[in-house]
């Protein structure tokens, strides 16, 4: 885990996959994601995700959403 990123505070409770910015950097949010923070948010009023930076050569590094914290 490279860092925990606010569902609410950091990303803007994203409706659409796609590509959001944390810190400056690229997070890539996927369907998946957005189904998975909208079921904790009918239980708390923010969902936190551990996040890893992509380490692809060639690519722009990125944060990929993981578990939620």
């Amino acid at each position: 885990m490279d860092a925990q990123i606010s569902w609410v505070h950091d990303l803007g409770s994203p409706m659409e996959p796609g590509i959001y910015r944390f810190r400056g950097i690229a997070v890539r949010v996927t369907q998946e994601d957005i189904d998975r923070a909208r079921a904790e948010l009918d239980k708390v009023s923010n969902v936190i995700f551990n996040a890893s930076l992509s380490d692809r050569l060639g690519d722009q590094r990125k944060y990929l959403l993981g578990s939620i914290a």
